[in-house]
């Protein structure tokens, strides 16, 4: 997810997720949310669809 202003410009990540494949540690999984993202976005929408995605993905792994 990348953080764009209403003039379009781009401010940079605001959200990742990054599965290690290919290099160690060889399975891990990481969630990156900028830490003043609940701030510009609806706080409860943005924790809801951070916990799904690691919900789903835990549950894909498994």
């Amino acid at each position: 997810m990348r953080l764009r202003d209403s003039q379009g410009r781009d401010w940079g990540d605001a959200a990742a997720y990054i599965e290690h494949r290919s290099s160690e540690p060889r399975g891990g999984k990481c969630i990156y949310a900028w830490m003043r993202l609940p701030d510009v976005l609806e706080r409860d929408a943005l924790y809801l669809g951070l916990f799904r995605l690691a919900a789903e993905t835990m549950a894909r792994a498994h």
